[in-house]
């Protein structure tokens, strides 16, 4: 609501979901209060997973692997 009278742009929860970056705890919970529901998509940025810890060898791993392509 706050975002909506700061902004003037009218939100549609239920139109909208959740996507979580690595683990949320109370995820449902989350999404219940707010009325929308929950996506698991594999999402990227920069080639990098968003689902992934920053501890998370196999990540690591590409990254490297791209740069001493170059």
């Amino acid at each position: 609501m706050l975002f909506e009278v700061m902004s003037g742009l009218k939100i549609n929860l239920s139109k909208s979901v959740l996507v979580p970056t690595g683990e949320v705890p109370e995820l449902n919970h989350l999404a219940h209060f707010f009325c929308c529901g929950v996506d698991y998509l594999h999402l990227s940025y920069l080639d990098l997973a968003l689902w992934a810890t920053y501890k998370c060898k196999a990540v690591w791993e590409l990254v490297l692997e791209r740069f001493q392509k170059k």
